[in-house]
C-alpha cells in the first residue's frame, strides 16, 4: 500500500461490491490491479479464488512479476492470471468433449485459416479477387467478436459482409472437421460451453470469488458474455479501463461495455484514479 494515493488506496481496498476504476495512461492501473491481489492474497483469499484477465501475454506476465515481488511466488501459486484466450484454451482442454472437440485439438495458424477458406469457397474462388482471403476472414473475426455464429449473423450491408456471412458456416464445418480452431473460435466455443453446461458453469462460479480484468474499454461483447458467465451474483467483478480509449476496435472491441459496466455489474462503486 506505500506508495499509493488516496485513490489508488480506496481501489485496493474495496469490497462488498463490483468496483470500476477509470484510469488513464500513466496513472498506476496496473499497480493498483497487482496490489489489489496482493492484498486479497494477504486477508487470506485462496488464489484459486482470484481470475485476472488481461489482453496480452506481456501484461499478464509482467502483472504476475509484480505480484510475485509483493506478496513471493509460493502464495501466487494456484493464481490464474492470464489473457481471456489463455483461459479459454484451458478450459477447454478440459470440457471441450462437450462442444465436439478432443483433447488433441489445434489452433489454426493462418496458412490453416486460409486454406480452409479456399476450400469453403470451392468453385467460388473469384470472389478472392475482389477480397483477398485475411480480407474475408477479418470479416468473419468480426463476426466472432460479437458473439455471433453463423445463422445469427444479420443481413449484410457490404458486399464483404455478404461474401464472408456465405463462407462462415462453411469455413467453420471444415475447421470442426480437421479439430481445428482459429483463434475467436476459443472464446466462442466456451460461451458455448459456459452456457449449455450448468454443472461446469457452477463449478466455476463457485470457483471465482474475485474477476478482475485490465483494460475493460477493449473489452467486445462476445467476451463480456464470458465475463458474465463467469461471474456469479456473488462474485466480486473489478474492472480497469480507461472510457476515453480503446486500442483493440479491430477485435471488435465496444466502448459501450465500460459505460455500461454499472448497470452490467450492480451493485457497483466507480473510483477515477
Amino acid at each position: 500500500m506505500h506508495g499509493l494515493n488516496p485513490a489508488q488506496t480506496e481501489a485496493v481496498r474495496h469490497r462488498g461490491t463490483s468496483l470500476l476504476v477509470l484510469a488513464g495512461a500513466g496513472s498506476g492501473k496496473t499497480r493498483v490491479v497487482t496490489t489489489r491481489i496482493a492484498k486479497l492474497l494477504m486477508e487470506d483469499v485462496a488464489p484459486e479464488n482470484i481470475v485476472g484477465v488481461t489482453f496480452t501475454n506481456k501484461a499478464a506476465k509482467e502483472m504476475r512479476e509484480r505480484l510475485v515481488g509483493l506478496v513471493g511466488a509460493e502464495r501466487c501459486q494456484g493464481i490464474s492470471l492470464s489473457t481471456f484466450h489463455s483461459f479459454c484454451i484451458r478450459l477447454l482442454r478440459e470440457h471441450g468433449s462437450h462442444v465436439g472437440l478432443k483433447s488433441f485439438f489445434a489452433i489454426a495458424d493462418v496458412a490453416d485459416q486460409v486454406s480452409q477458406l479456399i476450400a469453403a469457397a470451392g468453385k467460388h474462388s473469384s470472389v478472392f479477387k475482389a477480397f483477398p482471403p485475411r480480407q474475408i476472414l477479418s470479416q468473419i473475426s468480426l463476426f466472432k467478436n460479437q458473439g455471433l455464429l453463423p445463422e445469427q449473423v444479420p443481413n449484410a450491408h457490404s458486399e464483404l459482409q455478404s461474401i464472408a456471412q456465405s463462407l462462415y458456416p462453411l469455413y467453420q464445418q471444415n475447421l470442426k472437421a480437421l479439430q481445428l480452431v482459429d483463434f475467436d473460435d476459443l472464446l466462442l466455443l466456451a460461451r458455448e460451453l459456459l452456457q449449455q453446461n450448468v454443472d461446469i458453469r457452477n463449478q466455476l462460479q463457485e470457483r471465482i470469488h474475485h474477476l478482475l480484468i485490465d483494460e475493460y474499454q477493449d473489452t467486445n461483447p462476445l467476451q463480456l458474455s464470458l465475463i458474465q458467465l463467469l461471474a456469479s451474483p456473488q462474485c466480486q467483478v473489478c474492472a480497469v479501463g480507461d472510457d476515453d480509449q480503446a486500442i483493440y476496435a479491430f477485435r471488435g472491441a465496444n466502448i459501450e461495455n465500460i459505460l455500461r459496466f454499472e448497470q452490467d455489474f450492480a451493485p457497483c462503486r466507480v473510483i477515477k484514479l
